[in-house]
């Protein structure tokens, strides 16, 4: 596992210099902190992601470097809940090879190095879905308080968030 986190991670620092242009609401993600000199529709984007670019940015980094870091950061951290999701019902080779292609997926491998939203929504949601499952399965009550948080943070990043909701009141 961790020799893969490595491999991904170097594998994504190396084109973060090279990456220069940002797409769709990565532009706006640098932007929703910024004084408007051309009106920009806030409500569009739910307000997770900028706070943590401008808290990169009260860091010392400028917006998109942080932006790209948090987006590899947590595209390499939802192997994780990925892990101990697919351990549940498969041996640890199996959980290997599902990590190994959600490490090489596409779309990951395309939001990693851009400042995108994609991969921080990814990690929260499947975080909470692990922690649902734990809490349903093992009856652990702290697990499905986790989710909880977990789900209102996810539902801070995207507004497909707010679809862990149900699962939440099912399993209270």
């Amino acid at each position: 596992f961790w020799f893969l986190a490595l491999l991904g991670l170097a594998m994504r620092l190396i084109p973060l210099g090279y990456v220069s242009a940002e797409t769709t609401d990565g532009v706006l993600c640098l932007t929703y902190f910024s004084p408007d000199r051309v009106p920009t529709p806030r409500f569009v984007l739910m307000p997770g992601y900028p706070v943590m670019i401008w808290l990169g940015q009260r860091l010392g980094l400028d917006g998109p470097l942080a932006g790209r870091l948090l987006s590899i950061l947590s595209g390499l951290l939802f192997l994780l809940p990925l892990w101990r999701l697919s351990r549940r019902w498969m041996s640890s080779e199996m959980a290997g090879i599902v990590c190994l292609m959600a490490l090489f997926s596409p779309l990951l491998w395309q939001w990693s190095p851009k400042v995108m939203r994609d991969n921080l929504f990814l990690l929260l949601f499947t975080w909470g879905l692990e922690r649902l499952v734990s809490a349903s399965i093992d009856r652990d009550g702290r697990a499905w308080g986790t989710a909880c948080v977990l789900g209102v943070l996810a539902a801070c990043v995207r507004p497909e968030g707010f679809l862990l909701l149900p699962w939440l009141l099912l399993t209270l």
